[in-house]
């Protein structure tokens, strides 16, 4: 079925945000945290301090990088700007996506999406966050068949946002006519990648060790692609995949290229196409729940998970491996005894 054009907008922001604006108004913080958690964020914020050999200083702007909660305290912190977009925009609220600093519009026309971009600007401005426009792009999709001309050119600017054919966002790649293809080229080139990182240790493991080491690499590049890969299951594509797949499972496993399809299968223990249904419906329902701030109801899927590789792509021995080595030091237990 052929689809009215749309235009993306894709966004990334410098992490600029000011510590003492923050905490000073209270504003933000507030809506999500008691006045005892702010304290506690502040006093965390306080004490960082980064260090290079002799010299260190104590940062005063940007959330601490690597930390779990980080993305959440941008999502708390730029959470207006959302309703901004969607209230002078006019803009619905699914068609914003936002995750830490990366944020997804969809546009009907070229009009709302430079009022969209000069909101973004005005808003970054004012909360010292500065758009990275050289890390920004616009995508305008386009109905899969016909040939029906764009109206932007590619290569040029629009409002200073470069206007891409494709754009990769949240690690997925997204083309003009929303094709698996260019995510099917990333895959085959990160796969060679860490497979050459890999080399040297992989003809000196087990063949299970070696399905643990593409079942935790390789295959969630392939889930990532489920929505993708479930709207081209009658097309030339899924085929496609379905080869890079059994590909890259006998390159890391070191199986010749001649072996058996169905040996590969069971080997795999992943079925795409099951795999892909299973997650489509899966994410479906969480987004209905989220629309209505609920709780996703999993017993009304019609795709039993068990069934579709719904497991822990860690196995259990990596698990208990990355456990010991972040385990606390027999100090810190100790100290933690006595605190105790």
């Amino acid at each position: 079925m052929c689809k009215k054009k749309s235009l993306w907008a894709f966004h990334r922001f410098f992490k600029r945000i000011q510590h003492s604006t923050t905490y000073q108004t209270h504003k933000r913080l507030q809506k999500v945290l008691n006045e005892d958690e702010i304290q506690f964020q502040k006093a965390i914020y306080s004490r960082l301090k980064i260090k290079l050999r002799s010299k260190s200083f104590k940062p005063n702007i940007g959330v601490a990088q690597g930390s779990v909660i980080s993305p959440a305290m941008f999502n708390i912190y730029s959470e207006d700007l959302l309703y901004k977009i969607e209230e002078e925009a006019f803009i619905s609220a699914e068609d914003l996506l936002a995750s830490a600093d990366d944020l997804l519009v969809l546009c009907n026309s070229p009009h709302q999406l430079r009022k969209v971009i000069k909101i973004i600007q005005k808003w970054s401005n004012e909360n010292n966050l500065g758009l990275n426009a050289k890390k920004s792009g616009i995508v305008e999709f386009l109905p899969r068949c016909g040939n029906q001309k764009s109206f932007l050119k590619l290569g040029s600017q629009f409002e200073g946002i470069p206007i891409v054919s494709e754009y990769k966002y949240l690690g997925l790649w997204l083309d003009k006519k929303l094709t698996i293809k260019p995510q099917l080229t990333h895959i085959r080139r990160k796969s060679k990648f860490i497979r050459a990182k890999l080399a040297p240790i992989l003809r000196n493991i087990s063949l299970d060790y070696r399905m643990n080491l593409w079942t935790v690499f390789i295959r969630p590049l392939f889930d990532q692609i489920a929505s993708l890969y479930y709207a081209e299951r009658n097309h030339a594509s899924p085929e496609k995949a379905r080869t890079l797949l059994r590909t890259t499972f006998k390159d890391f496993t070191l199986l010749p290229r001649n072996t058996d399809g169905k040996i590969i299968n069971k080997l795999m223990r992943y079925n795409i196409d099951l795999r892909a249904a299973y997650l489509v419906e899966k994410n479906a329902l969480k987004w209905e729940a989220r629309k209505t701030r609920s709780t996703p109801n999993y017993d009304e899927m019609k795709t039993r998970g068990s069934e579709n590789g719904d497991r822990n792509p860690m196995p259990k021995e990596l698990q208990e491996y990355i456990s010991l080595q972040t385990a606390l030091c027999p100090k810190c237990l100790l100290h933690g005894k006595k605190v105790g």
